[in-house]
């Protein structure tokens, strides 16, 4: 996603608190400026919040990056999912564990 092979049509989100802070902010090391915030903040405050990348074919990711909004004191907690056509979704877990991986993120960190 930092690199701009993927497009902006491919990231899509539940929500956005505005048109600043829409899901294409989300790429690692955004720069904020021009109005625009350095990431993506959900326009709802609960669970049911998400980000999505349409990757477009059958992708290994050895490795998934993530930063807070820049100077703002804000965390997040996730669940990587996964879907083969963007319908059904399944969780990432750890190998030998039933319960998915749950990421926390301090964002007041970075």
């Amino acid at each position: 996603m930092e690199s701009g092979c993927i497009k902006d049509a491919q990231i899509t989100a539940s929500s956005q608190w505005d048109r600043n802070h829409a899901a294409i902010q989300g790429r690692l090391n955004f720069k904020a400026g021009g109005g625009k915030q350095g990431g993506w903040s959900a326009g709802k405050n609960n669970g049911n919040q998400w980000i999505q990348v349409a990757l477009g074919s059958y992708t290994k990711l050895t490795s998934i990056a993530t930063q807070g909004r820049n100077a703002n004191s804000q965390w997040v907690t996730y669940k990587l999912q996964c879907s083969e056509h963007g319908v059904n979704f399944y969780y990432n877990k750890v190998p030998r564990q039933s319960s998915p991986k749950v990421c926390k993120l301090p964002c007041a960190t970075y």
